[in-house]
């Protein structure tokens, strides 16, 4: 995924979410005391997954089997990666800590409370949706790895075979 579309999601999350829990506040009477710590919690929920796929990516360019060419062509994938994920971790804390810090200053003023649960169930669908680009990000780790390891078992192979013909 690209990161405009990653930008475009978060985005078009973000006003759905948005309009979702704006109408859902008109309609339903939310308890003010526990439904922001909540939807804080869901707001940081990605970031585990983001902080594990930040540490596996920067393993991605520690196989053995990979030539400097490869590497070459690799560490700026991997680096835009990192930068990817990085944002991303930071746009978790800083969304939850603006948030949480909201929540304690509107003293749960009815008139502002409905538009603070709106902008927080906005940047929970944001943080939900960018978990797909994580987990994006996953996969490819996984498949990479898993091409790895194929290709070092046919090099395996391979070598063994060309001893057995030098015996012959």
């Amino acid at each position: 995924m690209k990161t405009k579309t990653l930008i475009i999601t978060i985005v078009v999350a973000f006003f759905l979410g948005f309009l979702f829990m704006y109408f859902l506040t008109k309609v339903a009477n939310l308890n003010s005391s526990t439904t922001p710590w909540i939807l804080v919690s869901l707001l940081l929920f990605p970031s585990n997954y983001c902080i594990q796929a930040r540490w596996k990516i920067t393993e991605s360019n520690e196989h053995i089997a990979l030539t400097r060419s490869e590497l070459r062509r690799l560490e700026p994938i991997i680096s835009m990666k990192k930068i990817r994920l990085t944002a991303l971790m930071v746009f978790y804390l800083l969304s939850a800590s603006v948030i949480a810090f909201s929540f304690l200053l509107i003293n749960n003023s009815p008139d502002y409370f409905k538009y603070l649960i709106s902008f927080c169930c906005g940047l929970v669908f944001s943080s939900l949706s960018s978990f797909l680009y994580i987990k994006s990000i996953m996969d490819e780790i996984q498949r990479f790895k898993s091409i790895m390891l194929h290709r070092a078992e046919e090099d395996k192979k391979t070598n063994e075979l060309l001893e057995s013909l030098r015996k012959d």
